[in-house]
């Protein structure tokens, strides 16, 4: 059983309401089932998660040490003090981890689950030589051209330099029609405006997520099945990458997801058939590429977009959120998916099984027990032709490293008989 390194934080501040809450938990700690405790009254290396009950000032140090280190609190906005003021937010403009509002009859499983699921991740970044400290800067960000509404990088630059006020310069990255930005100030708006330039001139594609779809090395007139579409932006990709010279077709599951990737394929002008349904329990043609970019713990994604905040923030939180036991129980997806995907490959074919997480359980163990089922697959990697990648390639895949990109995972297999 876990033993879980637990703070509860804001003494300082504390009235008999609060000693009494306090002691309820203690209480409380005692009988839970699911792992034991080690109470702390400050937060250290050492702390899994934290309580936060009233406080004041001199509780700052310890509230900032936590949000710092990436240690998840529960406060009770109820106890008032500094509780009320920093429950169901930020500490600041990265969003580390968000302070989360504690409920009495929950809070204990919820600091239970975000300690033990915060061990769990930490553990898994350690196999990769990683740690949370990928999650304190942003990636750069990469554009890509709109072939149907073009416009040359010189022209771009002076334009997006009056819309960030700034000087904007983008620098080619060895990978076809990506160019990595000089500054972050090009997305959908900027200074709360919308900018007229995005999505009619170029599209935001981080790197590492194209060179997904380049790995496939699709050729005109072949044919081409991505299992897992939506958003789109790879098939578009795909599809682009020939000059629209392809058959394509775009699965994805979820309705939402679904039909807004319908929309932006619409908007774009694109001809790719889509399909609503369940990927594992597709039945159709042979293609010449499949792309099985599969649902994960998101590891890879060191950044989001927060649309209340309307801000990129860190993506800890998210992650922070899956437990080791939807980690491990996923693989039984990402292997069905991997598996019919390989059903409906020609001979000859090549699948590109790619996760937007680092760790090894999510990748290399799904691709190694495929290639023990599958003796007709090999893997056959493609070099990296970009400076912008830091990453490491074994015999199976290729993992890069958050940091210029966001984090992602791909091998790439060839069917040679069946």
């Amino acid at each position: 059983m876990d033993d879980l390194n637990i703070a509860i934080l804001g003494a300082e501040a504390w009235n008999f309401d609060d000693i009494r809450l306090a002691g309820t938990l203690i209480e409380e700690l005692s009988h839970f089932s699911r792992c034991t405790f080690t109470l702390q009254d400050n937060v250290d290396c050492d702390t899994d998660a934290a309580f936060l009950i009233n406080g004041d000032e001199s509780t700052l140090a310890n509230l900032a040490y936590a949000y710092d280190h990436f240690i998840p609190v529960v406060a009770f906005k109820r106890s008032g003090g500094l509780a009320s003021q920093v429950a169901d937010s930020y500490l600041d403009e990265r969003g580390l981890t968000r302070i989360r509002s504690a409920h009495i009859d929950t809070a204990i499983r919820d600091l239970a689950n975000l300690g033990l699921n915060r061990r769990a991740f930490a553990e898994r970044l350690a196999t990769v030589d990683l740690d949370f400290d990928i999650y304190r800067t942003k990636p750069k960000r990469f554009i890509r051209i709109n072939p149907r509404d073009p416009i040359s990088i010189s022209e771009l630059e002076k334009a997006l330099s009056e819309v960030a006020q700034e000087d904007v310069s983008f620098e080619h990255t060895g990978l076809e029609g990506i160019f990595v930005s000089s500054t972050h100030k090009i997305g959908g708006k900027v200074f709360g405006e919308k900018n007229p330039l995005f999505g009619k001139h170029y599209f935001i594609q981080d790197a590492a997520s194209a060179f997904a779809v380049y790995a496939l090395d699709l050729q005109p007139g072949q044919s081409m099945l991505d299992m897992c579409a939506a958003p789109g932006m790879k098939t578009i990709l795909a599809h682009d990458s020939v000059g629209g010279d392809v058959k394509s077709v775009a699965l994805d599951r979820d309705v939402d997801r679904f039909y807004r990737m319908r929309q932006r394929f619409a908007e774009h002008g694109v001809a790719i058939e889509t399909l609503r349904m369940d990927a594992t329990q597709y039945t159709g043609p042979k293609y010449d590429r499949i792309l099985v970019d599969v649902p994960c713990s998101r590891e890879g994604m060191t950044v989001r977009y927060h649309r209340k905040l309307r801000t990129v923030i860190s993506g800890f939180d998210s992650v922070l959120q899956v437990s080791e036991a939807k980690v491990r129980g996923g693989n039984f997806l990402r292997r069905d998916l991997l598996n019919n995907a390989y059903d409906h490959l020609k001979v000859g074919g090549m699948l590109v099984y790619a996760t937007c997480s680092v760790n090894k359980i999510e990748n290399d163990s799904v691709v190694s027990d495929f290639l023990r089922s599958n003796p007709g697959a090999v893997v056959d990697l493609v070099d990296i032709p970009t400076p912008f990648f830091a990453y490491e390639r074994s015999v199976i895949g290729v993992r890069v490293m958050p940091g210029q990109t966001r984090g992602l995972y791909f091998t790439r297999i060839r069917k040679v008989n069946e």
